[in-house]
């Protein structure tokens, strides 16, 4: 999998390529810089899918598929004026980024941009991006709409960060937080954690998947939703207790409020906090 994202960025030559209709245009953009030991990269979108995948490689490719569509007349011409995918280097961070005269830019978080100019009265955009980094990266991925943020194969700290789309990360290893508003968040992990776990939503269902043998201190909080797990539970501090057993021999709890509970002999702290929605936690293939 990971050989196929390669080549297929590699493939483009990193020069854009577009196409173009009457208040359509699609183009795309790619761009890679070296990766040293210890940067951190940084994907910051805002309307559009983030994918991330680790790899042994030692530089970071990325590629964004860019969609502009026009409302109003001269409003394909503004878009294209107006919104930039940029890639840039700055001390120790990688920063691959939207920028538009109204948008925050990471790499100057302390502007305050409030000025929407005619966007998005005259037009529309989506970017979706998809970046390959070396496996011990550290990776922060964001987007707010129009997509979800995904992550693979990634050895680094890791931190997933949408508003109205789910956060997925298959074979992390820990520390790792993710967090969402509308959406989903569900995290894989490839060993036993040593660090701590932070997975937050407001509307949303949260799962962790780990290794049959584990061992953490795990806290929850739900308003609306139940917990289910596949492991055994001793618990540290109580805010319910109503449980049965579940036809494929995990365990279902109804939590009133924060509970928390110990996994094997104990050890990283796992927090799972949210409102509208199930938590799961449970080995892999349960």
């Amino acid at each position: 999998m990971n050989g196929k994202w390669i080549g297929l960025l590699l493939a483009l030559g990193f020069m854009g390529t577009q196409l173009m209709a009457q208040n359509r245009s699609e183009s795309t953009w790619a761009d890679r810089l070296p990766y040293r030991s210890g940067d951190v990269v940084v994907i910051s979108n805002v309307n559009g899918e983030v994918k991330v995948k680790g790899a042994d490689i030692d530089e970071v490719l990325a590629k964004g598929e860019q969609t502009l569509h026009a409302k109003k007349s001269g409003g394909l011409e503004l878009a294209q004026s107006e919104v930039q995918i940029v890639m840039r280097r700055r001390a120790d961070t990688i920063f691959i980024f939207v920028d538009a005269p109204y948008l925050q830019s990471p790499m100057d978080p302390s502007k305050n941009r409030k000025n929407y100019g005619e966007w998005p009265k005259k037009y529309d955009f989506k970017i979706d991006f998809q970046v390959v980094v070396p496996t011990n990266a550290h990776v922060v991925a964001k987007t707010d709409n129009s997509g979800d943020v995904y992550m693979e194969n990634i050895k680094g700290i890791t931190k997933g960060i949408n508003i109205n789309g789910d956060v997925e990360m298959v074979d992390v290893s820990t520390p790792v937080k993710a967090k969402t508003v509308n959406g989903n968040v569900e995290i894989t992990l490839d060993r036993q954690p040593v660090e701590s776990i932070d997975l937050k939503s407001v509307n949303g269902r949260l799962v962790v998947i780990g290794p049959e043998n584990m061992d953490c201190e795990v806290s929850f909080k739900t308003r609306n939703g139940d917990l289910y797990t596949s492991y055994a539970l001793s618990p540290i501090s109580l805010s319910q207790q109503a449980e049965r057993s579940r036809p494929n021999g995990g365990t279902r709890y109804k939590i009133d409020g924060a509970t928390a509970y110990k996994i094997g002999a104990g050890g990283p702290k796992i927090q799972l906090n949210t409102l509208n929605g199930d938590i799961v936690v449970k080995a892999y293939n349960r």
